[in-house]
């Protein structure tokens, strides 16, 4: 292959990369880590993916934020990144987007970090501001991380899930004590469940997951 030609296929490579990424406000860095410029795109994407969104507010002076960019490329941060999380960073310098979440936590400092469920944007799972040590972040990716609802210990047909702020619990116990945990073991809501079916509002839980345990022995994890 003559020279003329080898660089014709490169250009032809590179235009066509340029033309399916040109439309969308999102970069990768050195090591493959992709961030999005978009709410719109972001938000999309974490619904689609059925991911948490994790909000970098900062701006191109911010050095800190260059830091928690570089935790987050830790080959133990990223696999917890790239299960749950689509990452989200907004310059505070040109643009508006996540002035919502900044006035959220009035605070001179930089970055705003921000752990966001695509189905509840007005209500962060967990925030954090200034810079986090790598430890600390690690833990705050990790209990805030979505999880599909699980069984515990559960022999029966229980059924139990969170829409709308509200529980809903499905048995055949007509005659049993709910307890519900935060996964630090801390009791939040305790009641008597005396029918088949009932529903809770739980709008005064704290979101993430919780631990549903019942007198009758069986326990369940769900994602609020």
């Amino acid at each position: 292959m003559n020279i003329f030609k080898y660089k014709t296929i490169i250009r032809y490579v590179l235009c066509t990369f340029f033309i399916c990424y040109a439309g969308s406000k999102a970069f990768a860095n050195d090591e493959n880590t992709i961030w999005y410029e978009s709410k719109e795109e972001a938000f999309s994407a974490a619904k689609e993916q059925n991911k948490h969104v994790f909000l970098l507010l900062g701006n191109e002076k911010c050095s800190n934020c260059n830091i928690i960019k570089t935790y987050l490329n830790r080959p133990e941060l990223k696999e917890i990144v790239d299960k749950g999380y689509i990452l989200w960073y907004c310059d505070s310098k040109k643009s508006d987007e996540a002035n919502s979440y900044d006035g959220m936590y009035p605070s001179a400092y930089i970055p705003l970090i921000c752990i966001i469920d695509p189905n509840d944007p007005t209500s962060p799972l967990s925030h954090s501001r200034g810079l986090v040590s790598a430890k600390n972040l690690k833990t705050m990716l990790e209990d805030n991380q979505p999880t599909a609802n699980e069984n515990i210990s559960d022999t029966t047909t229980t059924q139990a899930y969170i829409s709308d702020n509200m529980l809903t619990l499905s048995n055949t116990f007509t005659d049993e004590v709910i307890s519900i945990y935060t996964l630090n073991g801390l009791l939040i809501d305790l009641f008597p469940k005396k029918e088949y079916s009932i529903t809770r509002v739980i709008s005064s839980l704290p979101k993430g997951i919780l631990l549903i345990n019942s007198s009758e022995k069986w326990a369940r994890k769900i994602l609020n």
